[in-house]
């Protein structure tokens, strides 16, 4: 199935049956369709590109724009392993909301803590820049749980 940028999963599900139709198996030109093309650029898990939902039981993310890139390159020899900040859409039962999330600490969201867990590729001297297409995100959602006290 394709997943169209900005779709959030919910709306491609709904959309699958009509997709079907259209594709006849023939794909979607420029974007990867099947899992395993996104999944065999990260190590940890399934991963996606820049315009593309990942599901949580909590949230759904998508990542939208790469701010910035500062991330040590594999073959060099750094003092700080730099980091990555990337703006993206968040959805949860609570609503939409656009954020800056940066690899080097989770954010906290509502009741979520969401984390970039793996980014690919990863950079070498000879691979910067990387361009947008190119990157692929591993996202965490956690639960933040009861809050200590409730306003009375």
């Amino acid at each position: 199935m394709c997943i169209i940028p900005g779709m959030t999963p919910r709306q491609a599900l709904s959309a699958a049956s009509m997709l079907a139709l259209l594709q006849l198996g023939t794909g979607c030109a420029g974007v990867p369709n099947d899992a395993a093309e996104l999944e065999a650029e990260c190590t940890l898990g399934p991963c996606v590109g820049i315009g593309t939902w990942q599901s949580f039981a909590d949230a759904e993310i998508m990542p939208v724009e790469v701010v910035s890139d500062s991330r040590c390159p594999a073959d060099a020899r750094c003092v700080w392993p730099g980091e990555l900040t990337l703006e993206a859409r968040v959805l949860t039962d609570a609503g939409e909301a656009r954020l800056v999330l940066n690899s080097a600490k989770p954010t906290d969201h509502r009741d979520v803590r969401l984390e970039i867990v793996e980014i690919a590729p990863i950079p070498t001297t000879q691979s910067m820049p990387i361009a947008p297409s190119a990157y692929r995100f591993r996202f965490e959602v956690t639960p933040l749980g009861t809050p200590k006290f409730a306003p009375g």
